[in-house]
Formats: structure tokens, sequence, C-alpha cells
């Protein structure tokens, strides 16, 4: 079988955040966590010198596409449970 790749961006909401300082302390335990949780690739891809908005990017490879979207799909109400303070504002899934 031929290992597909999933990626997964979101647009999270850094409500309170109104310095960059106070937006990295909101967005490092997400990250964190987000490694801890799932095992997937991450890096912050956009909104670097907003303090209300960043963007993520989560990589998952896989040769199975129902379990690349279960996974990414299970991720996304863990963030919403975990993670209310950060809401997401967009997300977009791409299997390539």
């Amino acid at each position: 079988m031929t290992a597909r790749i999933g990626i997964l961006t979101l647009t999270l909401e850094c409500g309170t955040a109104s310095t960059l300082k106070e937006k990295r302390s909101l967005i490092k335990p997400f990250s964190i966590r987000s490694r801890q949780a799932y095992n997937f690739s991450i890096a912050e891809t956009g909104h670097q010198d907003s303090p209300r908005q960043t963007e993520f990017t989560f990589v998952r490879a896989c040769d199975d596409v129902k379990v690349i979207q279960a996974d990414f799909s299970s991720f996304l109400n863990w963030c919403e449970s975990h993670f209310p303070e950060l809401p997401i504002l967009s997300q977009h899934l791409e299997i390539i």
C-alpha cells in the first residue's frame, strides 16, 4: 500500500491575549499537549505576529485514509474539550 499524508490546518482565536507574550502562554501548553496526546507532527505556521490568532499545521502519515480522518476528527474533539480558550476559527484537511 502507498502511504498517505494528512495535513490539517487550524486557525485558532487567542481570545484573552492582547500581547504576543500572553498569546505564547496560551498556545505553548496547546502545542505541548497536542504532541503528547497525538502522534502528529506540529508547527505554528501562521499569524505569528498577531496576538489575537494563531495557525497550526498538523501532519499524519498512514496507509489508510480512514484512519487519518478518524484521528483528525478525534483530535478536533479533543481540542474543543481540552482548550476551550482557543476556539477553532477555521480548519482545512488535505490528504495527499
